[in-house]
């Protein structure tokens, strides 16, 4: 006895355990007619309130109206959980437990709470489903379940009994004209249960589509001539200047203009100034081609130059061409850049260009494109006017101390600009109250070379191959004079710093001068906190600039 009860109490556990041992697949529905929330079980169930579903406590309890039970199976429900309360047994579905006798009720309808699964399924056999298309259309077939993709998979094989839904799609060019077969319907999707090896036939036809024609006429206008083609063909115009294409064609227009022609543009239905123009053709169209004479430009043309004013003075160009003195008229190859320079006179300056070149300075570019003219005026310079255009005074690596500076300075003549201006004078004055310590000063031959003190000749010296000392005077300063390192002549004075009287010094050149350099070390009596020392330059028609230098004593 107690072998037997420990076997069975072995038993208890291990169906406690497994809950049934059958694999196979039952499914439950929550509606009659296998609808609604289900759930698949292949183990017996104890208590369907542990059972994710859709009724009160979101479990399967007390919810099933309806099963699935595959052949070979059988199935045992109760009323109760643990398999207890009024039971009964199913040997294959059940569309409605509505229709079965119970407890609640007096049906079985949502009265389930256990479930005993038993047997072993049948084998279930499976069909296979083909697709062909026909028509001369062209499109696809998918099904659900998964399989079929014809396309390129146009057969399946699927168990028996699954209900099959086959959809077609037509390409862009057809259109589906319906599922025969196995399954027939005119729509684009056909639903069967497959029982039986099956063939369905899908067509698809080409889609038909009438395209509207539209017309395109070309008119041609202008002094000139030339022809119109078209792409795709159609158009010659010349000789064919109308053409038909189906309603949104594109279509370009190229115009050919003769030897002696050019394209002036196109208008109308299409717009352009090229020679080529696209539309889509939308509508009966008309376009307008314009051919006009081709303007042949000169290969060269002439400038002249004008002079005016009442100064005088010469024009010359580059390339060269005019020297206006005598030709004041040339002629140049199209596109040439011609630079006119405006040489005056000495008494005379130039006072800017005008015309079909126009500028203030003494020289004048432009990029010659038509015959042209340009106009140059000369004027005569005021004997008082300013020479500040021919002179510049730079003052470099100078030092002021409170009783000694030392100034340092070039002169520089603008040769290029006024190539006649040579300053007959150079006059560096020093304030009486300074000392004239050290004057050194550039020279060559035929330089004249004079110093006054208060207004009195000191020293005249006229440079020659050697140095001489003329017109001394009281009081006698010492006169040194020597070779530069540039082969010219220096001059160094010395004159008594206690020298109470303004000092000056002269220079008189017959040479034309570019640049100049000066040293002048200046003393006074008296500490100085400011340095001042005045330059002029005199050309031979007086006329001067005014500079300075200056200087704060550190």
């Amino acid at each position: 006895m107690a072998s037997g009860r420990m076997a069975c109490l072995i038993l208890f556990i291990l169906a406690g355990l497994f809950r049934g041992t059958a694999s196979a697949q039952v499914v439950v529905y929550e509606h009659a007619q296998f609808r609604g929330a289900s759930a698949t079980f292949s183990r017996n169930i104890d208590n369907f309130s542990y059972e994710s579903g859709p009724c009160a406590g979101r479990n399967f309890n007390d919810c099933i109206s309806s099963l699935r039970i595959p052949a070979g199976l059988s199935v045992t429900l109760y009323e109760d959980s643990n398999y207890r309360g009024a039971s009964i047994t199913f040997r294959g579905d059940v569309p409605t437990l509505a229709a079965v006798p119970g407890p609640c009720r007096g049906v079985f309808d949502e009265c389930v709470s256990s479930m005993r699964i038993s047997g072993s399924p049948n084998p279930q056999p499976t069909l296979t489903l083909r697709i062909t298309k026909a028509g001369a259309g062209t499109g696809d077939v998918t099904s659900s379940p998964a399989g079929i993709n014809c396309g390129a998979t146009c057969s399946y094989t699927f168990p028996a009994g699954t209900q099959v839904s086959l959809t077609a799609r037509s390409d862009a060019n057809s259109r589906l004209n319906g599922f025969t077969g196995a399954c027939q319907t005119s729509g684009s999707t056909c639903t069967f249960v497959l029982s039986n090896n099956a063939t369905v036939f899908v067509t698809f036809d080409l889609q038909v589509v009438v395209q509207p024609l539209f017309r395109i006429e070309v008119t041609k206008s202008g002094g000139g001539l030339g022809t119109v083609s078209s792409s795709p063909p159609g158009l010659n115009c010349g000789t064919m200047c109308s053409a038909t294409y189906a309603a949104g064609t594109l279509v370009t227009l190229t115009a050919s203009p003769d030897a002696n022609s050019m394209v002036a543009g196109f208008s109308g239905a299409c717009r352009t100034g090229a020679s080529t123009c696209a539309f889509v053709l939308t509508n009966n169209a008309i376009v307008s081609v314009s051919f006009e004479p081709r303007v042949v430009a000169p290969s060269s043309f002439t400038l002249r130059v004008n002079r005016s004013g009442n100064g005088t003075g010469t024009v010359t160009s580059s390339p060269a061409g005019i020297s206006c003195g005598t030709s004041c008229s040339g002629t140049y190859h199209a596109g040439t850049q011609v630079t006119l320079t405006a040489n005056p006179d000495p008494d005379s300056k130039v006072t800017g260009f005008s015309g079909a070149c126009q500028t203030g300075d003494a020289t004048c570019s432009f990029v010659l494109t038509r015959d042209s003219t340009v106009s140059v005026a000369f004027d005569k310079r005021s004997p008082d006017a300013s020479v500040a255009d021919f002179v510049a005074l730079n003052v470099r690596n100078s030092i002021a101390l409170s009783n000694a500076a030392y100034f340092r300075f070039v002169l520089y003549y603008n040769a290029i600009r006024t190539p006649s201006f040579a300053p007959s004078r150079i006059t560096i004055t020093v304030p009486g109250e300074y000392g004239l310590d050290v004057l050194k000063v550039p020279a060559t031959q035929g330089t004249d070379v004079s110093l006054k003190v208060g207004g009195a000749l000191v020293s005249s010296v006229l440079t020659s191959a050697g140095c001489i000392a003329v017109g001394v005077v009281n009081p006698v300063p010492s006169l040194v004079c020597g070779a530069l390192a540039s082969g010219a002549l220096a001059f160094a004075f010395a004159i008594p710093r206690n020298t109470p009287r303004e000092i000056e010094l002269t220079l008189r050149s017959q040479r034309d001068y570019t640049s100049d350099e000066y040293v002048v070390a200046v003393t006074s009596l008296t500490p100085q906190t400011a340095w001042h020392l005045p330059v002029l330059v005199a050309d031979q028609f007086g006329r001067r600039v005014v500079g300075s230098i200056s200087l704060t004593a550190r």
